[in-house]
């Protein structure tokens, strides 16, 4: 018997194996887990076979073939070789053939020649394994199992070879030599076919054999698509062919391993001290595995040696007399797994031909793309778009920042005429709407910066000591959205401040540290969340890791007894209670606070207007924060608007992929192999169903489709004690598939669920689907989404809601969603409380550009001029070929930047796409100009020859311009160009300065 966690890595070291041996673990997680435990210990780590993605056809050839690669490598060397179950019966492809890469070599067009031959997809952007791509004097190129590769060539010479990010896109290391395979299979092999002798050690042998048939009957279902694809092994033909089997079971077995599981501390750091001197006491070396430096530093205060790295659950080990103990058991939490691969921005955010705008001047219109025209003898960019009766217009490439994201039903949209005479009646209308609006809101916010409010400590030291034991990598977005909260507490303005974040990317994390902010100044603070189980959670995080602060965490909810709530709302009102949790009870008339300075609204689309309005009104001086993914329409419009502060997270953690969403009819294959293949890889699923009277025949029915999967039912009306002894058997996975109602919606973080099936989706709305899928995809692992509705169902608008679910699968598209949703159903009344309404049939995110234009207007705000050219500016396609990247380059060249963002966009593109030529380089020295004349001139007129710029006034002229440029009035002219655009740029950088 070996315990899990790093227990199976001591053991693993001390079983008798032979010379040439696999060990095969339940899921893909179970193997990352014990390579990682053996990496953090020292010990050596044997080769990994990773198992090929089930379900998923792209990539097939590339995953079989990097399996083929590790057996070739293990049968030669022999040792150890790790996989999960599927990995163990899943065939592999040997590779045909490697190509040899060395700086100095002349081998460009033996090169391409050799990749074209081998399969490689060409493609715009690299972000996957077997893609390649030619740009001018680069080659990227992605073999499976390897990194990606970019070659920079000087005519046929290799320049250099680096490495890149295939996310980024930016390269991250340089090598002088590189062999890569090809993606041309020879034979096909399983472990069955291994030519030498090798035995097998199991890890939880009962749920290995499950998962082998699990992953042969996925397989089998890919093969009736993909007629290719080899045929997988049988478990049971190679358990009985090789040399010998050694099971190990962390639930029954040999007591002789000697180890022991380590209690769970979840951040209850005087406990774990105290179990620390115990073990000492006893005569045990005591020893911390982990990484977050404030556990590190309490490690070393305890006298523990420390091991930096990522370990996994701890263990006592009775034979050596060692005490392994890992920073999960100290803090409850894991640490951050690996990053994964996902498509990068150019992949996710790029216009398609065909795709619905609308034009600021003109209106409603599809984008057709880039037509090239000669002008001049010169051929430049224009973005050809259709307007009613098939007209169309060129539109030239400096322009595309008036363009905007049509948010509407796509079936519902009419073209506009370009006559423009519907289009400018509604366009005026709503600049109008805008200026009343804008007045309003400032309105609104001067009498919101004259009330009283509370200034909170600065608690620096507090505060620097709380970050430390955070045990993820920080965001950029998180650390600028944590300074836009902080200062809002420490200024005596009733802070009113909306959060928007996807779900899973940190929101928790700073509420957290806004509660212990205001509780450390002395205040009060209620976390008001939805559900009872959200409040549970929040209270297992908060006492975790406040723990070792002089603070008292409590809650109210359903699982509390009646007596001990009174006893905690009577400590709560004498201020014997710093931080309260619950549901919204915990704000109802009853509840009285001491000094309450901070409210907390987790989920705030949840909860009505007038529910947080008169909130608002009982305690018109506390703070405010409201956490959102998918803020509600007129919340959304407000924060937009600038009444109410908004700060958004919309970048992702570094190891997390966006959920693959899948919009169907109801099929039993298509659930029973979404089942599976999580369960394959260690996983569990949820299983929504949201109707409790229906609820017995639906888990029939999956006990049915899924024999031997452990399904268990959990709904609101189940007993108190019953659900939370339910909740905490799936938490320790002891339980497979959770058949539920939409108890499980909201906030729960569950990092071995990445399935969730949802029956009936089209019942329900744009942001509950959304949360839904939150539930999922929280770590690294894939994970996937199935909004499933009855066959024939008549759902009409249902299912459109359900389409824009499925179109957003990137991280971050919360916002967008709520975006979406605001151009459906409207914002309402801006500052009254009717929760829907119409803004008007614009695209809400022009909307909202002309709100800010206004509210730039009336508070006398520095605007940026304008940039006519007098031609259409291109970036050329021998540099960037592809279309649709071009775009989107010009998208970003076109809209406001500060400097370094410029600095940053230049660095990418001379990385990715080569030296910078001239007209790229006149780009991004116009976006610089505009930055620097921003509020000082009225309008820039870039020609081919020259350049006039017009200042507001005489005052605004620069002085000590280049003698080449002639001044006269207002204007001043000279000459075009990179030269002539760099000196106007030096001298007015020295005129600012000044």
């Amino acid at each position: 018997m070996i315990p899990r966690g790093i227990a199976r890595a001591i053991g693993y070291g001390r079983l008798p194996v032979p010379d040439r041996f696999v060990v095969i673990l339940p899921g893909w997680s179970d193997v990352v887990t014990l390579s990682s435990d053996l990496a953090c210990l020292g010990r050596e780590v044997s080769p990994l076979l990773p198992p090929v993605p089930l379900g998923v056809k792209e990539g097939v050839q590339a995953h079989l073939l990097h399996r083929g690669r590790v057996l070739e490598d293990w049968i030669r060397l022999g040792g150890g070789l790790i996989t999960s179950a599927a990995g163990a019966v899943l065939p592999a492809l040997s590779p045909s053939g490697h190509f040899q890469l060395r700086k100095g070599d002349r081998c460009r067009s033996s090169l391409i020649h050799w990749i074209s031959s081998q399969g490689y997809e060409r493609v715009p952007v690299v972000w996957a394994p077997g893609q390649w791509a030619l740009r001018g004097a680069l080659v990227d190129l992605f073999p499976p199992g390897d990194r990606a590769i970019r070659v920079a060539f000087d005519d046929d010479l290799v320049e250099e070879i680096r490495v890149f990010s295939p996310e980024t896109q930016r390269a991250v290391a340089s090598l002088d030599s590189w062999e890569m395979g090809g993606l041309k299979g020879g034979r096909s092999l399983t472990l069955l076919d291994v030519p030498v002798p090798f035995g097998l050690v199991v890890f939880e042998p009962g749920q290995v054999e499950i998962q082998c048939e699990s992953a042969v009957w996925l397989w089998e279902q890919m093969r009736e698509e993909i007629h290719s694809l080899p045929g997988a092994a049988d478990w049971s033909s190679l358990a009985s062919r090789v040399q010998g089997v050694i099971r190990v079971s962390s639930s029954q077995g040999d007591p002789s391993a000697m180890l022991e599981r380590v209690p769970n501390f979840a951040g209850r750091l005087k406990e774990a001290e105290g179990f620390v001197l115990d073990m000492r006491s006893k005569g045990f070396r005591t020893l911390f595995l982990g990484s977050t430096r404030g556990y590190v530093e309490w490690a070393a205060g305890c006298g523990m040696e420390v091991i930096r790295g990522s370990a996994s659950e701890g263990a006592l080990d009775l034979s050596e007399r060692v005490l392994y103990l890992s920073e999960v058991d100290v803090a409850g939490v894991r640490p951050p797994s690996s990053p994964a691969g996902k498509p990068p921005a150019d992949v996710l955010d790029s216009l398609i031909s065909g795709d619905l705008m609308v034009h600021e001047d003109y209106g409603v219109c599809r984008f057709l793309g880039i037509e090239m025209i000669e002008q001049g003898g010169v051929q430049q960019d224009y973005i050809a778009l259709e307007f009613a009766q098939g007209k169309r217009l060129l539109m030239p490439t400096y322009r595309i920042a008036r363009l905007y994201r049509y948010a509407g039903d796509p079936a519902e949209a009419e073209l506009d005429s370009l006559k423009r005479g519907r289009w400018s009646r509604s366009y005026q209308e709503a600049k109008e709407k805008a200026r009343e609006a804008a007045e309003r809101l400032l309105s609104a916010q001067a009498r919101r910066h004259s009330a009283r409010g509370i200034a909170f400590d600065p608690l620096e030291r507090e505060m620097e000591e709380l970050r430390s034991t955070f045990p993820y990598r920080e965001t950029v977005d998180q650390v600028r959205c944590w300074e836009e909260i902080r200062a809002d507490m420490e200024r005596p303005v009733p802070m009113d401040r909306l959060l928007v974040g996807d779900v899973g990317f940190g929101k928790t994390e700073l509420a957290l540290r806004a509660a212990f902010k205001a509780a450390m100044s002395g205040y009060q603070v209620v976390v008001v969340t939805p559900t009872t189980l959200l409040a549970s959670q929040h209270l297992s995080t908060f006492a975790s890791r406040l723990s070792p602060f002089p603070l008292r965490v409590e809650a109210l909810y359903r699982f509390v007894p009646r007596s001990r709530q009174e006893e905690i709302l009577n400590d709560f009102a004498e201020g014997r209670v710093d931080i309260l949790i619950g549901t919204h009870r915990i704000l109802g008339d009853d509840v009285r606070a001491r000094n309450l300075g901070l409210i907390v609204l987790d989920e705030e689309h949840r909860f009505g207007v007038m529910q947080k309005e008169r909130w608002r009104e009982r305690f018109p001086g506390a703070d405010v924060l409201m956490l959102s993914a998918t803020p509600i329409p007129r919340t959304l419009q407000l924060a937009l608007g600038g009444y109410k502060d908004i700060s958004v997270m919309t970048t992702p953690p570094v190891d997390r992929r966006p959920v693959v969403t899948v919009v169907s009819p109801w099929q039993d294959e298509l659930v029973k192999g979404a089942v599976l293949r999580e369960l394959s890889r260690g996983g569990q699923v949820f299983w929504v169903h949201n109707r409790i009277q229906s609820m017995h025949r639906a888990f029939l029915r999956a006990k049915a489709l899924l024999p031997g999967v452990r399904v268990e039912m959990a709904h609101g009306r189940m007993r108190d004690s019953e659900l939370e002894s339910l909740m905490a058997r799936f938490v320790e996975g002891r339980l497979d598939v959770l058949l539920c109602t939409t108890i499980i919606e909201s906030g729960l973080d569950l990092p071995r669920v990445n399935t969730i099936i949802v029956e009936d989706a089209h019942r329900m709305g744009l942001a509950q689907l959304y949360q839904l899928r939150g539930r999922v995809g929280r770590r690294s692992d894939q994970a996937f989404a199935l909004f499933l509705y009855p066959r024939g169902a008549e759902a009409g608008r249902a299912l459109e809601r359900l389409e824009a679910i499925g179109s957003l699968e990137e991280l971050g598209s919360g916002f967008h969603l709520a975006m979406m949703d605001l151009s459906i159903r409207g914002g309402g009344e801006l500052l009254g409380t009717a929760q829907h309404g119409h803004v008007s049939s614009l695209s809400p995110e022009l909307y909202f550009q002309m709100l800010e234009r206004e509210v730039t207007r009336l508070k006398g705000g520095a605007e940026l001029p304008p940039v006519e050219w007098g031609y259409s500016p291109s970036i050329p396609e021998w540099y960037v070929e592809d279309q649709p990247l071009r775009v989107r380059l010009y998208r970003r060249l076109f809209l406001p930047m500060d400097a370094s963002e410029l600095d940053q966009l230049r660095d990418e593109m001379v990385d990715r796409f080569g030296p910078v030529p001239h007209q790229v380089e006149e780009l991004i020295l116009a976006a610089r100009l505009r930055v620097l004349l921003a509020g000082l001139a009225s309008e820039i007129t870039i020609g081919r020859d020259q350049v006039q710029v017009r200042f507001r006034d005489s005052a605004a002229v620069p002085k000590g311009l280049p003698p080449i440029w002639r001044v006269k009035g207002v204007v001043t002219v000279g000459p075009a160009g990179v030269r002539g655009l760099s000196e106007l740029i030096e001298a007015l950088s020295r005129w600012v300065t000044v």
